[in-house]
């Protein structure tokens, strides 16, 4: 399941497409959006499940990786301008738990009310 508005909403926040890390966390979104009542820990396992030599500390470390670099370029704050309220710290980077909470009430509201801009 490919969702433009999530794919978009990424590039927007500064993720690169091309980073390994950037299909990670569509992925763990699209699966999260698609059954909210999925855990960090369970979307995860079906990445696994669809992905040769994947363990869940290769996604963890993929996504965070470009979770930091999308902070260091300023582009993930905003997220903050998008959602109405201050979720990113100027000075810390989010967790991606945190992040992904965030992306998916953001996603959430996005899709299902056809907001996007």
């Amino acid at each position: 399941m490919k969702n433009k508005e999530i794919t978009d909403l990424l590039i927007s926040l500064g993720f690169k497409p091309d980073k390994v890390g950037f299909v990670y966390l569509e992925e763990v979104l699209e699966y999260i959006y698609a059954d909210p009542s999925l855990t960090l820990k369970e979307a995860y396992k079906k990445i696994i499940q669809s992905k040769e030599a994947t363990n869940r500390c290769t996604i963890d470390g993929s996504i965070r990786n470009i979770i930091r670099s999308a902070f260091d370029s300023g582009k993930l704050m905003n997220l903050n301008k998008k959602m109405g309220i201050e979720v990113i710290e100027q000075n810390d980077c989010p967790t991606n738990k945190l992040l992904i909470f965030y992306l998916i009430r953001y996603i959430q509201g996005l899709i299902d009310n056809s907001t996007f801009d």
